[in-house]
């Protein structure tokens, strides 16, 4: 068994820290999950967990409440945004994301 600390609205986000989506996105009308976007082929739908620093590197030192209302205050008709949750800790890696090309880059220089 690992222990994890989920994060909570006035911990401060750090780039050792992970993060998901809470919600998911569905095509339509259906119930299919779509995992790639139509457009770009960016991934989308997450469900694994994803280093903070890859989704969120603007919000790295600001707290969980601060990302999350800055993004919920961008919601707009026909755009969709989701908030998300992080956690800290030894995560087993079947439970982490595959990081894309772009995003699998070296992050060593972001400040702590």
């Amino acid at each position: 068994m690992r222990t994890i600390q989920l994060l909570e609205g006035d911990d401060i986000i750090q780039k050792t820290d992970w993060c998901r989506p809470l919600s998911l996105v569905f095509t339509g009308q259906s119930d299919y999950l779509e995992t790639n976007n139509t457009y770009g082929g960016s991934p989308m739908n997450r469900c694994g967990w994803i280093p903070a620093y890859v989704i969120c590197p603007y919000y790295v030192g600001k707290t969980v409440d601060e990302k999350n209302k800055i993004v919920s205050t961008s919601n707009r008709p026909m755009t969709e945004v989701t908030l998300y949750e992080f956690v800290r800790g030894d995560l087993p890696d079947a439970h982490i994301e595959k990081l894309t090309d772009e995003e699998n880059i070296d992050y060593t220089e972001l400040g702590e």
